[in-house]
């Protein structure tokens, strides 16, 4: 919507202005657009009419692509082949990569400034529109959107703290160090306690949690977990519990956020990670590494009441739909994920994914399951560059079928659907890089 003054007057489109003076200056202004200004001399006794228009801003836009080279169209236009420069209105772009032997790729630029875009042109073909590659710090292990969904934060393991990226400006805005004396690295989980306004991060060489506010990121607090290697968090807002798995004591520490005391320290199986408490409160799943077991615990007794076991397993991340139906669960051993009905407790599906399923997350509308795979590791360590790359794996629920698998970067670790179901992020690990695409509507695009 322009805004238009008359002699500095402001005036409604389509609005009568009546005026002694012969000459008025009009000026226009609208979010996109160049400015208009100009003098009009007006006629006596009658009724002058003037239209205006606004020109869009063009700007300068850079579009490479990670390997290879690839033609870029808008539409039938052909604008290119990468890496080109191209001028743009200011505006949403819905771009094409094509290339022969290769799915095309479709790409989505918001062109509000001059600016660098990076694709990875994906051989087999995508669902989603790719909105770029981003570069950020060492080792990014995990991307949690912030509750507006306006920011991504990426706890990092090789690197002192966590970035943030800006989804607005599409580029990392800060790094944030929390205060460890020690200058420690190892940085894996974060989460948001959106009720209470906060951002937690953990570092697991410190086994320690940091506070900070939101949206402000100012530190609070450090709460120290009583575990050892402390990783993964989640909470309950109505109960007002918070629980952290802990590496290499083989225990659940279950904390209160609003003192940081230690409520409890539950033993489980070997080498705990992945957590998940039901919408009610009356349950947390723990999922052991190398226990290669999902277990349930009553949060009233802290007891395990129901558990799967499975040989030859690395339970890794958990996640439950949104109606407490199902829990999914990724299993690196056997390169599986899990669906298990939560009212028996039993394994009721199997998806076979790539090598090494590291984090999962299903859509709010609860359709739509998405695997960061890190691929094969490399022989001497999974800390040294894989010998390809990794697979992000699209799950249709519903339909329980594997419905698109699609190259990642190096070790795509970390992975985040956006709380409004638009944007999905993932983090390739040795790249040291986040991948973001935009989601839309999966089911008119992809589902066949």
């Amino acid at each position: 919507m322009a805004t238009i003054t008359v002699d500095g007057l402001p005036v409604e489109n389509g609005a009568m202005v009546r005026t002694r003076e012969k000459v008025v200056l009009v000026r226009a202004e609208a979010e996109g657009y160049q400015p208009f200004e100009e003098q009009f001399v007006n006629k006596a006794f009658g009724k002058n009419q003037y239209v205006i228009t606004l020109h869009k801003k063009t700007f300068s836009v850079h579009i490479e692509t990670v390997v290879g080279s690839s033609a870029v169209y808008e539409q039938n236009r052909l604008l290119g082949q990468t890496p080109c420069d191209v001028v743009l209105e200011y505006g949403m772009h819905v771009l094409t990569l094509s290339r022969t032997d290769y799915a095309d790729e479709t790409c989505r630029i918001d062109v509000r400034e001059n600016g660098s875009y990076t694709f990875q042109h994906h051989k087999e073909g995508t669902p989603f529109q790719a909105m770029g590659i981003f570069s950020c710090g060492v080792q990014p292990k995990q991307v949690i959107f912030s509750p507006d969904d306006d920011y991504i934060l990426i706890p990092l393991l090789g690197e002192r703290g966590f970035d943030v990226f800006s989804l607005s400006k599409l580029r990392m805005i800060k790094r944030i160090e929390p205060p460890d004396p020690s200058k420690q690295t190892g940085y894996p989980e974060g989460l948001f306690l959106k009720e209470r306004n906060v951002f937690w991060v953990s570092q697991m060489t410190t086994s320690s949690i940091y506070e900070y506010s939101w949206p402000a990121l100012e530190y609070k607090r450090t709460i120290p977990t009583g575990g050892v290697w402390s990783k993964y968090i989640t909470w309950h807002s109505e109960k007002k519990i918070a629980a952290i798995s802990n590496w290499l004591s083989n225990t659940v520490s279950i904390i209160n956020p609003e003192s940081g005391d230690i409520i409890k320290k539950l033993p489980t199986a070997a080498v705990p990670r992945g957590l998940a408490f039901t919408k009610d409160g009356k349950y947390l799943v723990v999922t052991a590494f190398e226990g290669g077991r999902i277990s349930l615990f009553d949060t009233d007794t802290w007891k395990e009441i129901k558990y799967i076991q499975k040989a030859g397993s690395n339970m890794r991340h958990a996640v439950l739909s949104p109606n407490d139906r199902f829990l999914y669960v990724s299993d690196m051993g056997n390169n599986m994920v899990y669906e298990i009905a939560m009212d028996t407790f039993t394994i009721t599906e199997w998806y076979e994914v790539d090598h090494n399923p590291n984090t999962i997350d299903i859509s709010p509308d609860g359709k739509l399951l998405i695997v960061s795979c890190r691929g094969p590791n490399n022989p001497v360590s999974y800390l040294i560059r894989s010998p390809r790359s990794g697979y992000i794996v699209v799950i249709d629920v519903e339909q329980k079928r594997v419905v698109a698998m699609f190259s990642g970067g190096n070790q795509p670790t970390g992975l985040d659907i956006s709380n409004n179901g638009k944007y999905l992020c993932f983090s390739n690990f040795l790249d040291n890089t986040i991948e973001l695409f935009y989601l839309g509507d999966y089911n008119a695009n992809y589902s066949k």
